[in-house]
């Protein structure tokens, strides 16, 4: 039989841990020492050093989430239409 693993529910990393990743960091502590700590994997504590070496923040980089595809004009445009005609299809307001 194959043991299942038991995986947590993804949590974001707040802004309190990345501070302490890189104050523990900076104080020469071993990446698997610092993952120890906050209770976090490896992986994500190195991703986090090395945004603060390349970068000097924690923050993603602008740009890496999924592109918009429609403007905040044609929102409120769509909002709008959808609003004064409630049996318009999704079709029709496109």
């Amino acid at each position: 039989m194959f043991r299942q693993r038991s995986r947590n529910a993804y949590q974001h990393v707040s802004d309190f841990d990345k501070g302490r990743v890189v104050a523990y960091r900076d104080c020469g502590l071993s990446y698997h020492s610092i993952a120890a700590r906050i209770g976090r994997d490896l992986m994500t504590v190195s991703r986090i050093w090395n945004r603060w070496v390349q970068d000097g923040n924690t923050e993603r980089r602008a740009g890496s989430q999924r592109p918009s595809i429609t403007n905040s004009r044609k929102e409120r445009y769509v909002t709008r239409m959808a609003l004064m005609d409630r049996a318009a299809t999704s079709e029709a307001l496109s």
